[in-house]
């Protein structure tokens, strides 16, 4: 639905700014492939979070030696903290690439989630 709303409104922006019309029509044809991805093929899905995961905690162990070797962050510790919340990151982003785990996951947080919205109900 978000690529088709950019390439829509790319085709409209034309008329004003052909740029800014052709970028929000490349953004919508790019969404569009994403997202017919994930409709016949779910496994991109679980590949795509887990990718993502691991490249954070990838950039957070580089902060994290960077603030250890500097000592900019007021301690050498927070680096040290940073560096193994950044393999937490790498490792957690390995499991969430199955798509088992990663459904499992989502489906905990949402027991989860309408438990504590049952209890807090007025």
């Amino acid at each position: 639905m978000v690529g088709i709303g950019l390439m829509l409104a790319g085709i409209a922006e034309m008329g004003e700014s052909a740029g800014l019309g052709i970028l929000e029509l490349a953004l919508g044809l790019i969404a569009l492939i994403i997202g017919l991805g994930f409709i016949f093929n779910p496994a991109l899905f679980s590949w795509l979070i887990g990718f993502l995961v691991w490249i954070v905690g990838l950039l957070i162990i580089v902060a994290g030696v960077g603030a250890a070797v500097t000592g900019s962050a007021g301690s050498r510790w927070n680096g040290v903290i940073a560096i193994v919340i950044g393999l937490i990151y790498i490792i957690a982003g390995t499991f969430l690439a199955n798509p088992l785990v990663l459904g499992t996951l989502i489906g905990l947080w949402l027991i989860i989630n309408g438990a504590v919205m049952f209890m807090a109900r007025d």
